[in-house]
């Protein structure tokens, strides 16, 4: 995107102005574009007393500008209760959060990255982020959180428009894998980020894809993993910075090696042979009735016939 830097203002090509530095910690806006009546906000608690005290009024900000290092949690009523949204950034509009002309109180506060839990709500969606240690970077953070909001109302409303809206991911310090999901809820190590810090798609993206399937017990793991890595690669949003990709073909690979192997062949099974087979699986393991006639059924072929076919022309 195109920005030219003026003394007062960045000017975008999506035509947003975008204040400079210099701005208080939180400034919030009568209107989008961080137009009209501006009133700036120190480190504090502000109930709706203390927001009209300081000029602004209830159900009045469409736009937000936060310092780096801090963040402002709004409130949807008076005295910190209802639902919220937390922002860590510029937000030139919140009308795509839902949250245009809503806001009753709020609290700006240090953005630290330490331990404790943040809830983030945005377009109907809410992801409660809680970190036990407090030694992930907070920019790693916010990743994992862009790729919740990016990554899973795709992958829902593709595959399974009833799973839950709301999720939880816990970062865990005595955690000693990469993530896991169970009930609904992912865990991801607190060492692998520190080490990996843009892998918020291995995760987060993946990991999202399996809180979609819900699976019952039985179903081949390297389909249920393949599938999640095969989401990965169509949403994923850090892949490329974290250094992830899709292998290519080799004679020594096999279906059953599941994640970006299997992601691969089932890429190729929708580009090159039937466009609605990774819905039709997912639709199969929901059931619990996943057997390996499944792929005659739907293809013609067994699935080593399909891998065979795959082996001698593996282009996507």
């Amino acid at each position: 995107m195109l920005r030219i830097r003026t003394s007062a203002l960045v000017l975008s090509a999506g035509l947003f102005l975008v204040p400079a530095a210099g701005y208080s910690q939180v400034t919030v806006y009568q209107h989008t574009s961080f137009g009209g009546t501006a009133v700036t906000f120190p480190v504090g608690d502000y109930n709706l007393s203390a927001m009209l005290s300081r000029g602004a009024a209830n159900d009045w900000i469409s736009s937000v500008a936060v310092a780096s290092g801090y963040k402002v949690t709004f409130y949807e009523h008076d005295g910190f209760v209802g639902a919220s949204l937390v922002k860590t950034g510029n937000d030139a509009s919140l009308v795509d959060d839902g949250w245009n002309d809503r806001a009753s109180s709020m609290r700006v506060a240090t953005n630290t990255g330490g331990p404790g839990t943040v809830v983030y709500n945005q377009n109907g969606y809410t992801l409660t982020l809680v970190d036990k240690g407090g030694n992930v970077p907070q920019a790693t953070k916010d990743r994992v959180v862009q790729a919740y909001f990016s990554a899973y109302p795709k992958e829902r409303t593709r595959f399974n428009t009833g799973a839950t809206t709301s999720v939880t991911l816990t970062i865990d310090p005595a955690y000693t894998g990469v993530a896991f999901t169970s009930a609904g809820k992912v865990t991801c190590s607190a060492a692998w980020l520190v080490g990996h810090p843009f892998d918020a798609d291995g995760c987060g993206t993946h990991e999202f894809m399996h809180v979609v399937q819900g699976y019952p017990g039985g179903n081949p793991g390297w389909a249920v993993e393949g599938l999640a890595d095969y989401a990965r690669y169509k949403y994923g949003i850090f892949n490329s910075q974290a250094g992830w990709s899709l292998p290519n073909f080799s004679s020594s690979q096999h279906y059953t090696n599941s994640y970006r192997v299997t992601a691969r062949f089932f890429a190729w099974l929708e580009n090159r042979v039937r466009p609605t087979i990774l819905l039709e699986l997912d639709d199969t393991m929901k059931t619990g009735q996943y057997t390996p006639s499944f792929w005659t059924f739907r293809t013609g072929f067994t699935v080593d016939q399909l891998w065979a076919q795959y082996g001698a022309n593996p282009t996507l």
